[in-house]
């Protein structure tokens, strides 16, 4: 997955014989929600709002001043869970999160 924007995402595979898994929870709340994410068979699993036009570029380029005590707000929340993302209930713990003020 590279440049992908989403809601959430969730990367599972075997860990020492069981399937397990990390998902990453997007807030819609957070700056330039849905973010966009970029994974790497290496081990890579980031959240990359600021990098929209390079991932799609018919997107606008994100650009955001902050002013001395001005402050942006980031949403995330991390599920580290047995199975796959359906064994994890991750669509629905987003769906719950969504609603979090």
């Amino acid at each position: 997955m590279w440049g992908k924007p989403a809601s959430w995402v969730d990367y599972h595979g075997p860990v020492e014989g069981e399937l397990a898994g990390i998902a990453v929870l997007n807030h819609p709340s957070s700056y330039l929600y849905p973010t966009y994410w970029h994974t790497r068979n290496y081990g890579l699993f980031a959240a990359n709002p600021f990098a929209r036009h390079a991932f799609d570029p018919s997107v606008p380029k994100a650009s955001y001043l902050l002013k001395s005590g001005d402050t942006m707000k980031f949403r995330y929340r991390v599920i580290l869970h047995k199975g796959d993302e359906k064994d994890g209930r991750i669509a629905e713990s987003f769906e719950k999160y969504s609603k979090e003020e």
